[in-house]
Order: structure tokens, then sequence, then C-alpha cells
């Protein structure tokens, strides 16, 4: 499914190459839109709830013209149900004269699955008879599938249909997204969101892939929403809420490293294209021209020793962070201190290596291990702060724990450079997991939803700070205890 996409690239690109000779402003940019998702529907009772629809997805090459400026609208996603109803289409989202449709909401008992850019499951009706289902548009999604046995069907994606229940003991799954790396990730979009199940207990079916929301259960299970800035239509609520449609996206490149437009968040990616990523609505508006340091290689790539991580602005200088494999720079357990005392030097959320300099000593194992490597020839190792390590997580997340969103617990990260920008709380389901297998769960360079330790020391006391990489949590504990995993980093200035 995602080789049309790259298929389409490939044949258009021609386009824009013949547009491109030196720092010129491109007559032709690449986009990607997807509308906000679909909400799940919602059944007071354990009758059938189904998913919601996955926002329009839409991909090609579009002219621009010289001095002008385009419009972004990012949808929003349907909103969650309290009240037994068909869910709520998500809204669309817009570049310029290109219109993304929102997802169909999913439909209820006695609802039907609503129309949009992929639709919504089908409802059930009296006798539980199945209702009609949601039709997707052509061109960018889906319709939703069929219901039965008090049971949800799925919504629509953009790659698939919704799945069709198929027996009595589950919701069904939503369609599946399709896939793009235009922003240099290859990420999947507009997943269905899954029906309900009129099952009690663990009897859910996970979202469709592409940010689709997990179906819920008879007074079991919530409904999960689905994933913002992904499109994914929301999860069935059977006596629960129905999940909420995710957010959309609209995401613009064109070739070189040279910025000649301002909007959205703004990077040049290792593979060539001034990358513009609008998350909230805003414009593409012309500006001067400004070169940009691009990204050295794919994100978890080997690079200077181990493997790239993301960047990292620590007062005014931007770093790149590199990851030390785990053959040479992991530790499975070692402890930030051997006494819970206070620390000089070293309470940094954002300067590791200043950290580790400071309690470089056998009274600090996780750091000593850290400072005393040489890997690649390189022997400026060290233990991360708790920010840095954050910043990895952004993007090497290992598995598909939602993060938390509990103001206090972390995320918060003034460091973090494009494209992952993490100054407020993170949201439940961004980051994601990491689409590289090497670093999910079970893979050779994982970090495995474990807790690692990190060289930020809450200053003057006996605690450290801990990094989550299940929930992205960065919580304290004593230091004797903690005794976590450990993984040590080095960075190089830009």
């Amino acid at each position: 499914m995602a080789s049309g996409v790259f298929n389409l690239k490939q044949q258009l690109f021609a386009l824009a190459q013949q547009a491109w000779s030196g720092p010129q402003r491109p007559k032709y940019v690449e986009y990607l839109v997807v509308a906000g998702g679909g909400s799940g529907g919602y059944s007071a009772t354990s009758q059938t709830a189904s998913g919601g629809g996955a926002g329009g997805f839409l991909t090609g090459i579009v002219p621009v013209t010289a001095g002008a400026s385009y419009t972004v609208t990012v949808g929003g996603g349907g909103a969650a149900l309290t009240g037994q109803t068909f869910g709520n289409n998500g809204v669309n989202s817009v570049f310029g004269s290109i219109t993304a449709t929102g997802g169909g909401g999913g439909g209820a008992y006695g609802n039907i699955g609503i129309s949009g850019g992929s639709g919504g499951g089908a409802g059930g009706g009296g006798g539980n008879s199945p209702l009609a289902v949601g039709q997707g548009i052509v061109g960018q999604g889906n319709k939703g599938g069929v219901s039965g046995d008090n049971n949800g069907a799925g919504g629509g994606g953009a790659g698939t249909v919704g799945q069709n229940v198929l027996g009595a003991a589950n919701g069904s799954v939503g369609g599946a997204g399709i896939a793009s790396a235009i922003n240099g990730i290859v990420t999947p979009y507009a997943g269905g969101g899954s029906g309900g199940s009129s099952n009690s207990g663990v009897y859910f079916a996970p979202g469709g892939v592409g940010g689709g929301g997990n179906g819920g259960s008879y007074a079991s299970t919530v409904a999960g929403a689905g994933v913002d800035n992904t499109g994914g239509g929301g999860g069935g609520g059977p006596t629960m809420n129905s999940g909420a449609g995710g957010s959309g996206i609209v995401i613009v490149r064109y070739p070189g490293s040279v910025q000649f437009y301002t909007g959205g968040t703004v990077w040049a990616s290792y593979d060539g294209y001034v990358v513009h990523s609008f998350v909230a609505s805003g414009s593409l508006a012309p500006t001067t021209p400004t070169q940009l340091n691009p990204y050295p290689v794919a994100f978890g790539a080997a690079y200077g020793g181990g493997y790239f991580a993301g960047r990292y602005n620590l007062s005014g200088t931007t770093y790149n962070l590199i990851v030390a494999p785990v053959a040479s720079g992991y530790n499975a357990s070692a402890a930030y201190k051997t006494a819970n005392t206070g620390d000089s030097g070293a309470d940094s959320y954002s300067n590791g290596l200043a950290n580790s300099n400071a309690i470089n000593d056998a009274s600090h194992p996780a750091a000593q291990f850290c400072r005393a490597l040489t890997i690649g020839g390189y022997t400026d190792w060290y233990l991360p702060s708790v920010d840095e390590l954050n910043t990895v997580y952004n993007y090497l997340k290992p598995g598909t724990t939602l993060n938390s969103a509990t103001p206090g617990l972390g995320g918060y990260n003034t460091g973090a450079v494009a494209p992952e920008l993490y100054n407020t709380i993170h949201s439940p389901g961004r980051p994601r997991q990491t689409g590289l297998s090497t670093w999910q769960v079970g893979g050779a360079e994982s970090f495995g939803e474990n807790i690692y330790v990190t060289s930020t020391s809450d200053a003057g006391s006996g605690f450290a700070r801990n990094q989550y990489f299940d929930n992205a949590i960065q919580w304290y504990d004593n230091k004797i205890n903690s005794v976590n995993k450990v993984r040590a980093i080095r960075k190089v200035a830009i």
C-alpha cells in the first residue's frame, strides 16, 4: 500500500528537479495533507459501537507561485461521545487549494456509520441487523466495516477498508493507514478506529495501523482516541466514552537545504529536503533564503561510533546526539550512587557531560561506566541528562505504551530540536513507537520498555531522575535505589 505513495513521489520528483538549479525558489512543492479522524460511536448498552473513519489522506506535488503565501488548516479530530449516537466527523485539513476531508464518525446501536475521508464502521439495528457503513472518498480513504453480534466494526483507513465483525468475541480492527517518508521518517498515517466489544474484560481490538484508536469493551476497557497529528479514527465505546478522532497534519517539502518559506516546524532532512511540518493551522509564506544544516543521517542509523538519535540545543549550540551500541555502551544494572547524599555540579537537566564529569568516580557507578568507554575511537561518552535521554526517547521509542500526559511527570523538554519539539507535556499518542524494527521492543539496539539512569541529580538531595522508556515519565528515586539500565551517549556540535 505504501509503495503507491513512494512511486508517486518518484514519478513527480522529476518536475521538482527540473525547477531546481542552485538557490532558486522552488516552482513545485511536495505535500502530505491528512484531515482529522472521526470519533467512534457510543452505545449506552453492551451493543454495537463502531470505530471512526480516518481523516482523508492526500499526497502529491503541486506548483507554487513566487511571492505567494498558502493557507494551511490542520483539522481537529471528531469529539468523543458520552451519549448513545454515531460519532462526530473530523475536520478538513487544507493546503492552498488542496482539501482532505475529515473522517466519518463511527456508527452505534440504531445509528449508521457516517461517510467522510474514510467512513465510520456500521452501527447495529433492531435484532442486531447491521445498518449502513460510512463511505470513504475515492483517492482519500476507504469505507467502514459491517457490524454484527453486538460488536462494532472497524472504521475505514486510508489504505484498507475497516474490518467486518467476524465473530461474537470482539469488535473489529480499523482499516490500515498509509506510510509516508515525506518528513524523513517513515510514518503511517490515517488508520481507522476499531470497533467496541460487547464482552467485558480485555476483549478489545487494537487500532488500525496509522494512529487508529483501540475499541472499548463492555464496562471494562475505555475506547482509545485516534493519535493526534495522524488523522487516526477513534475507537467505538460500548457503555463507556467513545474515542475522539486524532487531529490531522500538513507537511510540505522542497529539494535542497535552503529555506525559502516560513511556517510550521522547519528543518533540513538527511535525504535532501527542507521540510515544513504543520501540527496547527498557519501559512506557508515566502521569506529571505536561509541556509540550513541538514541532519547527517536517518534517525537510528550508524553515525559517530554509535547511532544518530536526534538533535539537542544547549545554551545556543545545537548538537547531534549519538547513542552507543548495545554491545559496548550498555550496562544492564548500575546505580546512580552508592549513598543517598547530595552532589555538586550534577543537577543539570540539559548538560549530561558536565553532570557526568562532576560525578565520575567509584561512588557513582553509572557515570563512571560511561566516562570510561572507548567506542569507535571516541572517548567522550557520558551518562545523558534527563532531557537529553528524553530527546532520544522522542525518536527511538521502543513500544506502543501510551505516554503519560500528567504535568510534572516529564516530557517538558526545552532543548529538543525539530522535528520533535516538546516544550509542553507529551500527549498520550506522541511520540509514537519508532518504525525501525532494530529499535522496537526485541530489536538488536532497542532500549526496551525499561527504566534508565540519567546523570541529573535533584539539587543537593539524595534523589536522581530516571527516564522511563515505556511511558515517557521522568521520575526520581533515591540514588541507591536508582539501580537501572544505563546507555551511554555522546554529542557533536554542528
